[in-house]
């Protein structure tokens, strides 16, 4: 397994838990900072939670 894989999937794991203990997300640049990894670390995040409903993202807003 490649080591960018091994942070996505760690960044994802902890985006997941940040999200049941808030029920809302920070934006980007917060977000990433939070979980130590880039903006398009955090939009591929994103993007895959609103892929199987987890939310809905419109780019700016998350719900």
């Amino acid at each position: 397994m490649s080591k960018s894989n091994n942070v996505y999937k760690d960044a994802y794991n902890r985006c997941l838990r940040l999200l049941d203990e808030t029920q809302s997300l920070p934006s980007e640049p917060e977000l990433g900072t939070l979980l130590g990894v880039s903006r398009t670390t955090v939009r591929s995040i994103l993007a895959r939670m609103a892929e199987i409903g987890l939310i809905a993202w419109n780019k700016r807003s998350k719900t």
